[in-house]
């Protein structure tokens, strides 16, 4: 019961101190405004991330005064001061704008803090025998382990509810891999997290009342790469960073995707785009609410694998693994491919558009192989014209029948370009 009460503290104070937050951001000013390569179209409230702190910190609290409470102190305690660290720094780059140096160096104090308390990646297991002491490597790798996942979920807080709910996914999945070991903080922790973060998500799924903002993903982040070195799979298996790697395989791959890209555009690492993986999802025609639940679904099947591993020796968790990675690869390429298939549809509409003339049966092809239309679709055929209005550009809308997701989508994409009723 003691797990219950946590999450459902967690959740009830970030709920309850949600709208408080954002009538603190409207009247400081604290706002995201539109601009080119992000998705809302109006001024939105920050600081959402101060919500989901009070709903951590609720939690934990709770957990202590419960009388059947044994969390130990000193690692918690390395937790607490690194988050309140994140906590700040997310304050201030909402706030003001926090620089890639700056934000580099508080993450890194963040995580000396968490080393300082005793929680460290020292010893790795070889799937095939043996085991790996990093020795003096481990603070450095520890170091890069704690920056590079809170920056995973700060890069993927691009859509209304994605990393707050990805958050409660994967934190709820490490409470799971950590459960039953009641001397731990980590199941605690986590399903604090949790709770705290699924308590958010009434004002922040779509349509979103209120962002998260970097107060909250890099706090979010924070948490969730700490409770991963600290489970109860820990220490002598070879999947002790798998299992978390695994459940934030969603971050974890936009984020190589993004280091991939920028690199071979040679852009800044921190430059922002619209490339990231539900950017492409909106492209092709999903909505936010849509392309979060299609993420919100791929993250609980990663989370489902990442728990398998726990029971699992080395060699057959480490097949599971090449398994998912397979199956993440696949899921990849299908969206290329969908991605040049909807650019060949667009480019041939606009230029049809432009044309004044009907599209002809490959471009149909194309609109009908991705979208069921509710009746067959109307063509206005070239031959039907009037010569003299050929060169008028024909609406989108025009083009296909009753109004449907292919009318919709097409519209959106093309709306700016050509006139609809």
């Amino acid at each position: 019961m003691t797990y219950l009460f946590v999450f459902l503290a967690a959740a009830a104070v970030s709920c309850v101190t949600t709208p408080l937050v954002r009538r603190l951001a409207i009247a400081v000013g604290i706002l995201d405004r539109p601009e080119a390569r992000k998705m809302h179209r109006e001024p939105m409230p920050l600081l959402g991330g101060l919500a989901v702190a009070a709903g951590l910190a609720a939690g934990c609290l709770l957990a202590y005064v419960l009388p059947d409470h044994r969390v130990p102190g000193m690692p918690l305690a390395g937790l607490g001061i690194g988050a309140l660290l994140m906590v700040g720094l997310g304050v201030y780059d909402d706030a003001r704008g926090a620089d890639a140096r700056m934000k580099l160096s508080v993450q890194a104090l963040a995580a000396i803090v968490v080393i300082a308390s005793g929680n460290r990646i020292g010893i790795l297991t070889n799937p095939f025998g043996g085991t790996w002491d990093l020795g003096a490597l481990s603070i450095p790798v520890t170091i890069l382990w704690i920056v590079g996942i809170t920056n995973a979920m700060n890069l993927i807080d691009g859509l209304d509810g994605l990393a707050a709910g990805i958050g409660a996914i994967v934190a709820a999945t490490l409470f799971a891999a950590a459960i039953p070991d009641a001397t731990s903080f980590v199941p605690v922790a986590a399903l604090a997290l949790s709770g705290a973060s699924a308590g958010f998500l009434r004002s922040n799924f779509p349509p979103a009342r209120i962002f998260l903002g970097d107060t909250g993903s890099l706090l979010v982040g924070f948490v969730i790469a700490v409770l991963g070195m600290q489970g109860s799979f820990k220490g002598t298996t070879a999947l002790a960073l798998v299992v978390p790697i695994i459940a934030l395989g969603i971050p974890v791959a936009d984020t190589a995707l993004a280091i991939l890209r920028r690199g071979r555009q040679r852009r800044h690492l921190f430059q922002a785009d619209r490339e990231h993986l539900h950017h492409r999802l909106v492209r092709i025609g999903l909505s936010q609410r849509q392309a979060v639940l299609v993420l919100y679904w791929i993250s609980i099947f990663l989370a489902g694998t990442a728990i398998s591993l726990k029971n699992l020796p080395p060699q057959k968790g480490f097949l599971l693994v090449a398994l998912a990675l397979s199956a993440g690869a696949l899921w990849l390429r299908s969206l290329v491919y969908v991605e040049r298939r909807f650019d060949r549809l667009y480019a041939a509409l606009a230029r049809l558009a432009r044309e004044g003339r009907a599209p002809d049966e490959e471009v149909l092809g194309l609109v009908n192989g991705f979208h069921a239309l509710e009746e067959e679709t109307r063509v206005r055929s070239a031959e039907d014209e009037p010569a003299e209005e050929t060169a008028v550009a024909v609406p989108v809308a025009d083009l296909f029948g009753r109004p449907g997701t292919a009318r919709k989508i097409l519209a959106s994409k093309l709306g700016r370009r050509v006139g609809t009723p």
